[in-house]
């Protein structure tokens, strides 16, 4: 069984609408998404979230592609992170499979940082 799977696309959902309350929360992250469309954020998030995960394929922009010309330090990236386990907490995901996720976080750094 898959994470996705395991976690189900409603509480991916969940956690990606709570993930980003928390970071739009953030006076650090707010300026990276001052000018964004939220709700297409949030699809997006959901789509990437249930591919890496093991849901059906993603189909949005690259990672370099989305995140290019933010210039998005590895501090902010950290806390993004941290947002994002915090938010798998609240909906009971285990910390087995949070760590699974947080591999998976990591893994994609260089392709988010000071692009």
């Amino acid at each position: 069984m898959t994470i996705y799977e395991q976690i189900g696309e409603t509480n991916i959902q969940k956690v990606v609408g709570m993930f980003y309350s928390r970071v739009l929360l953030d006076k650090d992250l707010f300026p990276y998404f001052s000018d964004a469309n939220i709700i297409d954020l949030k699809e997006h998030q959901v789509q990437f979230l249930s591919f890496c995960t093991g849901g059906p394929e993603y189909r949005g922009r690259s990672l370099e592609s989305a995140h290019s010309g933010l210039e998005i330090k590895e501090e902010h990236f950290m806390k993004v992170g941290q947002h994002l386990v915090v938010a798998l907490k609240a909906y009971k995901v285990s910390e087995d499979i949070i760590a699974e996720i947080m591999k998976i976080v990591i893994s994609v750094k260089d392709q988010v940082v000071n692009r």
